[in-house]
């Protein structure tokens, strides 16, 4: 699964917005966009950030 797809899905698996996921991670809703469109990267501070919030959810999601 590549990042954008994972991405998505965990906005999908919690019903988030792109904003409310952006207001999870500390960043903007353009930047949530612009990773799910696989139009940039987050940065790893950021990957972190989403992988400390999959596992508080438990979602069996991977990101790399």
């Amino acid at each position: 699964m590549e990042l954008s797809e994972a991405i998505k899905r965990v906005r999908w698996e919690l019903r988030l917005s792109q904003v409310e996921l952006a207001k999870e991670l500390a960043c903007s809703q353009m930047s949530i966009s612009s990773w799910e469109l696989n139009y940039r990267s987050p940065s790893y501070k950021i990957l972190k950030r989403l992988d400390a919030f999959i596992k508080k959810h438990n979602l069996d999601i991977k990101l790399i």
